[in-house]
Formats: structure tokens, sequence, C-alpha cells
């Protein structure tokens, strides 16, 4: 056997090399969950301010997969596509504010978004209920975009690169004043909050608090311009 092709491009410099995605070059846009949720509650609460990309600490994306279901023929069987699996959980670990005045950014948003998942359920506790509206209904579903980024292009030409790229779905700029350009984005459709718990609070070790929000979303969309031609 003769190998032919023996060269790894993986960080080649120049034309012919292949860049390898980093893990930590990445962003979480919640901006359409914040403009919807204050759209959903208007009049009912305090406008939620919005929650800058850093917040976010890690990000776990669901299996995209497809029910195998057997199918004989003859004497065998041989696995089948069969129903799509439901989609599993989104997991984002976000970074807590420690604010003066007594709330979390990151904290509040994703309290006002469970409250919105169960509207019309009534208060738990003390809290504030939500109402729905004459119809009986009411947003709870809004897209979360994540982007990738990477190396390589002047701060002006990153910035108009990402511009481009969101333009048609977020209808506004989405600037990232670096060296850095998009090189991947993917779209969280209908996500909607399932539950969130604040982490482990103690006295042993200084480090900081988090808070671990799961996501339930209808699909992982990529939303690459040449993804069909």
């Amino acid at each position: 056997m003769r190998i032919i092709n023996q060269t790894n491009p993986w960080g080649v410099a120049g034309p012919g090399g292949e860049e390898p995605q980093r893990t930590d070059l990445w962003v979480i846009d919640l901006r359409l969950a914040v403009d919807g949720i204050n759209e959903a509650l208007r009049g009912q609460m305090n406008p939620l301010a919005l929650v800058p990309s850093y917040f976010a600490q890690s990000v776990s994306l669901p299996e995209l997969a497809v029910k195998a279901e057997p199918v004989r023929r003859d004497s065998r069987a041989y696995n089948m596509p069969s129903w799509d699996e439901p989609l599993g959980t989104t997991r984002i670990t976000f970074l807590v504010d420690a604010q003066t005045r007594f709330s979390s950014r990151i904290y509040r948003l994703l309290d006002s978004w469970r409250m919105l998942a169960r509207a019309g359920r009534g208060s738990v506790g003390t809290e504030s209920s939500v109402i729905l509206n004459p119809n009986y209904r009411i947003n709870y579903a809004f897209t979360i975009m994540l982007s990738l980024l990477c190396g390589g292009l002047s701060a002006a030409a990153s910035a108009a690169t990402l511009d481009e790229a969101a333009a048609d779905f977020l209808g506004g700029s989405f600037h990232i004043d670096n060296d850095l350009q998009y090189s991947g984005q993917y779209l969280l459709e209908n996500a909607w909050l399932g539950s969130f718990k604040m982490g482990d609070l103690s006295y042993e070790g200084a480090k900081s608090a988090t808070i671990e929000a799961t996501f339930y979303a209808d699909n992982v969309l990529d939303n690459g311009a040449d993804q069909f031609a």
C-alpha cells in the first residue's frame, strides 16, 4: 500500500495550511433572549440589562442524533435511520458578578427566563408571577448565538466580517475590537431555560462563583453562508 498524502497540514502557515479551532476562542450572544424577555414581560418587571459575552465560562452542546431501527432483509437485520432523537441539553456555565445592588445580572436574567418558561402557573413562594397574554400564550423560547473565532485579520476587517455574518440574523452589528475573525457560527434555535443552579459556595479556597444553566433547543444550526448552494 502506498501512502500518497504524507503531509500533515494542521498548523502549517501560509496557503494550504489548516488551522485547528481553539476551544477558548468563542463568544455567546444572549441579546435575542434579553430583548425577547423584556418584550414578553413589558410592564410586569423592570427591563433586563444586556449580559456581556464574557459572563459565559464554558458551553457544552448536545448531540445531534437519529434513532436507529433494526430492519430485516431476508435472514439478516440492519440498522436503518428511524425517528429523530430529541435534542439533548445544552449546558452553559456562567460567572456570577458581584454587584452592590443585591442582584447579579446573570442570575436575574436566568430567573426571569425561568419565570417566563412557567408563565400562567402562579408564583413560587413570594416571587412575582407572570401572566399570559389575552390569547393565553407567551414567548419563552429565543435563539442563542454561539460564534467561534480565530486569528488572522486586522481589527477593522474582523469587525466587518462579523458584522456581515450576523447582520441578516441579528439585524445589527456584532463588534469584536481585536485581531480575531469569525470562523464559525451556530444557532441554538428556539432555546428555553430548563433549569439553573448556583455553584457551591465554600470557605475552603478562593474560587469564582458560577451558575450552571441547562437549555433545551429545537436545533443547533450551522449558520455558515455557504451551507447550501
